[in-house]
């Protein structure tokens, strides 16, 4: 337990959010039958994740706020004000939160998607079609199915996003594909959704306090985050992670016997996910210690880093967000972010007199510096920085 406090408390100081961490362990010591004969066992558990959450809110939450801290919680009572968007959007992530939890899980989905389909059968052939469809427990499907159908509805005609995935930021790997490509993926992740949601909801049939302990407090920890992440302001892809090890063992308790019945085909399936996963990555870092050895080239020959724009990792080590606050100044709060990114960011980049950039077709452009590397199938390519001419304000 102590090892598992020291990690905690490293979720808790990275970000806020790991304060849901020493939350569900309180939670799970109050509601444990056993809380007074492990009171000491629980009390390790809490100790150091409490103080991180302490100094958290206390020491840099309130009373030395930083300005993006500042912003941010003015833009949640902004947020909060307009209670129809914020209650709408209660309603809404979730099915947004379904998806993505299938799209991050695939080779677990097709099991799943397996298991449901072969025990269809047996119970279509055991009990017939009306005794089937409650046996079954089809009505949890359909009311799922239309969940999701509203929230792909609802996300479309009032957060005026794509009826197609991907449905939330950051990442921009799925928005590069062509529409039909898209329309596969939100087909796919729409089943994944919907077995999902039928999952979860079979999980507690039998009962919260039949789970083993360990599982009860991963429980109240989704719990707890995921309603984080219903009432915060921003919501994006990355902030779903924390929910992944609920999916996988919730999902893969479900579809247990399956498991060890195709294991080689499961274990295969997981390894070619884990090897293109591994690629993919790769790939992105690669690339991006490319740009960043580019831009450092120029920087070391004596050029200031504001005249210089690479990729953002470059950019915001290099004082990117503290020149845009010494722009507005120290004491003005935002409404949101598009004043950085559509004005300050496209500034910097257009008024740069040095570029980094996989292209070199740009007249007027003279290369300064070549940085190679290997993409994600390891076929060689280019970085260059480049000195734009003079006058040239455009990108």
């Amino acid at each position: 337990m102590f090892l598992g406090s020291c990690c905690a408390s490293a979720a808790v100081l990275t970000r806020q959010f790991g304060i849901a961490l020493p939350a569900s362990i309180f939670l799970l010591w109050v509601l444990s039958k056993e809380r007074k004969t492990k009171a000491g066992f629980f009390i390790t558990g809490l100790f150091l994740p409490g103080i991180a959450g302490l100094w958290q809110l206390l020491a840099s939450g309130f009373t030395q706020p930083s300005w993006a801290q500042r912003s941010m919680v003015y833009q949640q009572l902004l947020y909060v004000s307009n209670y129809r968007t914020a209650l709408g959007n209660i309603v809404w992530r979730p099915t947004a939160t379904l998806h993505y939890l299938a799209l991050f899980t695939l080779p677990l989905m097709a099991i799943a998607l397996l298991g449901f389909v072969v025990e269809s059968k047996q119970l279509f052939a055991r009990y017939g079609t009306r005794r089937f469809l409650f046996e079954n427990r089809q009505y949890i499907l359909l009311a799922f199915s239309a969940y999701i159908l509203f929230g792909i509805i609802y996300g479309h005609s009032v957060n005026h996003i794509s009826v197609y995935m991907p449905y939330l930021p950051w990442d921009e790997t799925l928005a590069a594909f062509g529409e039909i490509q898209r329309a596969g993926w939100t087909l796919v992740t729409s089943i994944g959704a919907v077995l999902y949601g039928y999952i979860f909801v079979q999980r507690y049939r039998t009962g919260w306090h039949e789970t083993p302990t360990s599982e009860r407090l991963l429980d109240l920890f989704t719990v707890l985050i995921l309603a984080e992440h219903l009432v915060f302001a921003k919501f994006g892809d990355r902030y779903l992670l924390p929910l992944l090890p609920f999916a996988i063992v919730a999902v893969g308790r479900h579809v247990g016997s399956l498991l060890n019945r195709y294991a080689v085909p499961a274990f295969g399936v997981c390894v070619v996910m884990i090897l293109v996963s591994a690629m993919w990555t790769r790939g992105i870092l690669e690339q991006s210690e490319a740009m960043w050895t580019a831009a450092e080239s120029v920087r070391r020959a004596g050029v200031e880093p504001p005249l210089i724009y690479s990729n953002y990792e470059w950019n915001f080590y290099n004082g990117l967000t503290d020149d845009y606050i010494a722009d507005i100044g120290q004491s003005t709060l935002v409404k949101n972010y598009q004043d950085f990114w559509q004005r300050f960011v496209r500034d910097r980049k257009r008024y740069a007199e040095f570029l980094v950039t996989t292209s070199t077709a740009r007249p007027g452009h003279k290369i300064v510096y070549e940085s190679p590397y290997r993409d994600m199938f390891f076929h060689k390519r280019q970085m260059y920085a480049v000195e734009k001419t003079p006058g040239d304000a455009d990108p």
